[in-house]
């Protein structure tokens, strides 16, 4: 299934028995908070998944979380084809603009891919920035998030998410919509579970912790080239999609760092497409 192809829905889209079966993982109260336990999910983690509770940042939470409740939502978070999923919202905020042409073009690729047609009304809308009133997600807020984790990767963007359902287990593309090297996202309203699959070199290994406003993980290396993740939204399930003003969706804000090169993209694709594991959740 390679960066075009669409991902089956899933329905129920995110299964109770990963949840309840998955193992809750400890982390480092010390930067860059990587796992510490259990011992095997350690040596193979290790930095390469962080969590940090209630970090610090210069940027008030509940400022950005009006900030982003506030803002008009167009964009699909999720598979189109999913009665649940389809439900849900994202955004786009660039902050390198060099890399914002390559950046918007991978957005129109893969599985979760964002219309062009809606891409271009986003930023149209929206501005050179790609969202208004995005004086909050500032490369300043990148930085800190960055340095929180040790990340060293360049910040390309920002992707606000407005969830009205579960997200099931997947491999986000670097080819595509899923770009980045390196994944940072702050939990900015409501609580969620994250799920964590080896999929490709121990696919009965899951994972599981939970977050609370105001905490932050990342994926880098490891967990996020050889790992599917899932976002459990504790209970929340809107019939409506998400549009301003909303209250109701989990928010959680990635920033994407870094992006990989053809060739980095081939060798990954095709290491997923040669596992049936793999090739489930892309």
């Amino acid at each position: 299934m390679g960066s075009n192809a669409k991902r089956p829905s899933l329905e129920p889209i995110f299964s109770s028995k990963y949840i309840e079966t998955a193992v809750e993982l400890r982390f480092s109260d010390l930067p860059p908070f990587g796992v510490v336990a259990p011992p095997e999910a350690a040596a193979r983690f290790g930095n390469s998944l962080c969590c940090a509770r209630n970090i610090a940042l210069s940027t008030d939470l509940d400022e950005l979380t009006e900030s982003l409740i506030a803002q008009p939502k167009t964009l699909p978070w999720g598979s189109a084809q999913s009665s649940t999923q389809s439900r849900s919202r994202k955004k786009l905020i660039w902050l390198d603009e060099g890399s914002r042409e390559q950046a918007a073009q991978l957005m129109t690729n893969g599985p979760n891919a964002a219309p062009r047609q809606k891409l271009h009304e986003e930023l149209v809308a929206n501005g050179s920035g790609g969202v208004r009133g995005s004086s909050l997600c500032s490369l300043g807020l990148a930085n800190e998030l960055r340095q929180c984790f040790e990340v060293d990767d360049v910040p390309l963007a920002f992707q606000p998410n407005y969830a009205h359902a579960d997200f099931p287990l997947h491999y986000d593309l670097p080819g595509a919509d899923g770009f980045g090297r390196s994944i940072v996202t702050l939990n900015v309203k409501a609580k969620a579970t994250i799920l964590i699959e080896e999929s490709l070199d121990h696919p009965q290994c899951r994972w599981r912790f939970e977050l609370q406003p105001g905490d932050a993980w990342a994926m880098r290396g490891y967990a996020r080239t050889r790992c599917a993740h899932g976002v459990s939204v504790m209970g929340i399930a809107v019939p409506t999609p998400c549009t301003a003003g909303c209250r109701a969706c989990r928010v959680s804000l990635n920033l994407r760092c870094g992006a990989h090169d053809e060739g980095e993209v081939a060798e990954i694709e095709r290491d997923w497409l040669a596992s049936p594991e793999g090739a489930e959740r892309m």
